[in-house]
């Protein structure tokens, strides 16, 4: 139901400028925040402040955005460092749910660390909605998502699930 697939393997200073130069300026309530619990049963909560990156169209394809909330510091082994969304503003619609997917308009990440990286995995399934969806400046994508569950295999090949996200929402106020 839930597959994990490595969608990419970011070196942590390029994608922290990115995140950091999109969110320069006054204080906002930016957000993304979730609530769950780990593989193991330990109570997770998430919040961070969102940061916005416009995604560089390949021939033929519309631009996306990602929508990213990172935890900069922490152990290297972090089993959650940020939560990532990223989407085509011209294929999603509010008051639409999608389910997340690699080839679908809507990605949902779980990001991890790895050493000196960051490690996006693609969670399938789950339920994203967004309740608006900035066109301009001074405009807000806002929306929730639920039933977000990680899985990977271990060194054994068995699948094990690392994170399961219950609800969550996040909210964007574009400059």
């Amino acid at each position: 139901m839930a597959m994990t697939e490595r969608k990419a393997i970011l070196p942590v200073a390029p994608w922290i400028g990115a995140l950091l130069l999109g969110g320069c300026g006054a204080p906002t309530e930016d957000f993304i925040e979730a609530e769950g619990s780990y593989g193991d049963g330990r109570p997770l909560i998430f919040r961070e402040q969102m940061r916005r990156m416009v995604c560089h169209a390949t021939m033929g394809q519309a631009p996306c955005v990602s929508l990213a909330g990172l935890r900069l510091t922490g152990p290297s082994t972090e089993v959650l460092r940020g939560l990532r969304i990223t989407y085509t503003p011209t294929g999603i619609t509010a008051q639409t749910t999608y389910s997340s997917g690699l080839f679908q308009p809507v990605t949902f990440y779980v990001v991890q660390a790895r050493g000196d990286r960051f490690v996006d995995s693609v969670v399938h399934g789950g339920q994203i909605s967004f309740t608006s969806i900035a066109t301009g400046p001074g405009e807000t994508t806002s929306g929730t998502f639920r039933d977000m569950v990680l899985r990977r295999a271990n060194d054994q090949g068995v699948e094990q699930t690392v994170v399961v996200l219950s609800r969550g929402s996040f909210q964007y106020l574009q400059p």
